[in-house]
């Protein structure tokens, strides 16, 4: 089945409000660190610099465990989201992605990494691999795509190398005047 998801978030315990398939379920945002999270009325959540956050089936009262994560199936679906990057400058980087955890090692057990998070992607950024697709990477002055390839897992789902650079396309190079800060761009950021 596949997914098509629309996210918004619902008060400042960090359960979102999400439609997947136009039926409503229950997900919530595990956060690192301490976000800013809006109202009942506010659907917004500022992420402070250097942060990361997941999507879990549960609220796992602030400790991140290896089944928590919430994969949908997009395969032929879509996702719907807001971003504001007005704050998004030069050298910063706003990102959504999606990256196949939680990590394994070659003996297929789940690698909790330095933060504990049991993050893994296709740049090893953790020390595991895993399969990533980078839906945004931007801040003002661009916006780039990237899907990292990655060797097939072994039997118990290990990956031993993903492609780090990706098959990827920024905005810029395709069009110069089509992103950025200003009037004078197709697409105002």
């Amino acid at each position: 089945m596949k997914s098509s998801l629309l996210l918004g978030l619902a008060s400042a315990y960090s359960k979102l409000n999400v439609t997947e398939n136009g039926k409503p379920i229950d997900i919530w945002l595990a956060v690192h660190g301490n976000p800013t999270v809006g109202g009942s009325s506010d659907s917004t959540i500022t992420m402070p610099h250097d942060n990361k956050a997941y999507l879990a089936k549960s609220n796992e009262n602030g400790t991140f465990t290896p089944t928590m994560y919430y994969t949908p199936n997009m395969l032929g679906g879509n996702i719907q989201y807001d971003v504001d990057l007005s704050q998004s400058t030069c050298s910063c980087n706003s990102a959504l992605y999606m990256v196949d955890m939680p990590a394994k090692n070659l003996n297929g057990d789940f690698v909790a990494g330095p933060e504990g998070d049991y993050y893994c992607d296709g740049n090893k950024v953790d020390g595991t691999w895993c399969g990533e697709l980078d839906i945004m990477e931007a801040n003002q002055h661009n916006f780039h795509s990237s899907l990292h390839k990655c060797n097939p897992p072994n039997s118990k789902g290990y990956i031993s190398s993903c492609d780090r650079s990706g098959c990827s396309q920024s905005m810029y190079t395709i069009d110069p005047t089509a992103y950025g800060p200003g009037s004078s761009y197709k697409i105002n950021s």
